[in-house]
């Protein structure tokens, strides 16, 4: 577990660009963590800064031992790796996850047969980054959310260093993202008019034809 923790406070205070990416589909929570440019220390005898553990550690597991936690990595320079550390929540709730319980000073979850409702807000204290975004992503309803931006039913949030987090957002568990129902049209539209276009073309190349073969 200790070594859980390490991982996860890395994740932030290296001085990159990080976005943490919250996903609620099929019933079940998942996230994801993205660092870019992470610079990993040669220095063996600080065990904060050694990703010699993480990387040759491809999956551990949380406190109930219930949940895989995997890290991939991916050498970009001498010294410097993108990080994606991932968690599902089929088996345990969201609210044991390591990051909303080691990074933020308050939060609140809450879940029942409709709902689930979560906040996160206060200070933050894996705050050494230099940009970080975080994602919502649900095929449920948003019915509340004080997102920065919502682009493509994506609900978003952007902080700066230092900043304190204000997060908050309410799911619907019973009715699907409409924005799913608007792709899914689109898509059928597009459908019907290449079909539409191309049974045109077709009957046009026959009608030439026939043409043709009547003036012979």
């Amino acid at each position: 577990m200790k070594k859980l923790l390490i991982l996860i406070l890395l994740l932030f205070i290296t001085g990159c660009d990080a976005e943490y990416t919250l996903k609620y589909e099929d019933n079940v929570f998942s996230d994801s963590i993205e660092v870019f440019d992470y610079y990993n220390s040669e220095d063996e005898s600080s065990e904060d800064k050694d990703l010699s553990y993480f990387v040759n550690k491809k999956q551990y597991y949380d406190i109930d031992g219930l949940n895989p936690y995997k890290v991939n990595y991916e050498e970009t320079s001498e010294n410097y790796y993108d990080l994606k550390y991932t968690a599902t929540f089929d088996k345990v709730s969201y609210e044991f996850s390591s990051v909303l319980n080691n990074c933020v000073q308050y939060h609140d979850f809450v879940e029942d047969e409709e709902k689930i409702y979560i906040t996160a807000y206060g200070e933050y204290y894996c705050e050494y980054f230099d940009k970080l975004k975080i994602s919502l992503i649900t095929d449920k309803k948003v019915t509340y959310s004080n997102a920065d931006e919502e682009k493509n039913g994506k609900h978003i949030w952007y902080f700066k260093p230092y900043e304190s987090i204000n997060i908050e957002f309410e799911i619907d568990k019973n009715e699907d993202n409409p924005k799913n129902y608007s792709f899914i049209l689109y898509a059928v539209i597009m459908i019907v008019i290449v079909i539409v276009l191309s049974l045109i073309i077709l009957g046009f190349k026959i009608y030439k034809k026939l043409k043709n073969n009547q003036e012979v």
